[in-house]
């Protein structure tokens, strides 16, 4: 984990690097842009420390194919080689968070990618109603999600 001085002395830099920012830009110092791409710059160093948690590590969900679909799209995901092997779970979501089908529950190895479909189908083997969804993907605590769109 992240010592919390690490984390704690990255916020400090955060911190100071917007106020004078900040300052200039409502002073009319500086255009929204500038000020956009260096609390952009900023946040990215501070996710990057705070992505080193062990957790977080060697997890990517890459982008549903096809996308929009009809009837079935696949869901791929590569759990990094420094995983041995991790829990998995693989469920479809409405756009409030609940969940529609469970696609997968198991252990898996690292080092390789993941795939399996979603066929439109709910828990109860109905047909899903066209929109918006969500794919998520959790490797051990770790969850990742995209949307998909289910046309019709």
């Amino acid at each position: 984990m992240l010592p919390r001085s690490s984390l704690h002395g990255a916020l400090t830099a955060v911190s100071l690097l917007l106020a004078p920012l900040t300052a200039h830009a409502s002073a009319g110092g500086y255009s929204v842009g500038p000020v956009t791409a260096v609390v952009d710059s900023a946040l990215t160093a501070l996710v990057s420390s705070v992505g080193d948690l062990p957790t977080a590590r060697g997890v990517e969900l890459k982008p549903a194919y096809p996308n929009p679909f009809n009837p079935r799209t696949t869901i791929a995901w590569d759990i990094g080689p420094e995983v041995a092997s991790a829990s998995v779970q693989v469920e479809i979501l409405d756009v409030r968070g609940h969940r529609v089908a469970r696609l997968l529950d198991a252990v898996q190895a690292g080092g390789r990618t993941h795939t399996t479909q979603w066929n439109r189908l709910d828990d109860a083997g109905l047909a899903a109603p066209s929109g918006t969804y969500l794919a998520a993907v959790t490797v051990d605590s770790v969850q990742k999600s995209r949307f998909i769109t289910l046309v019709k």
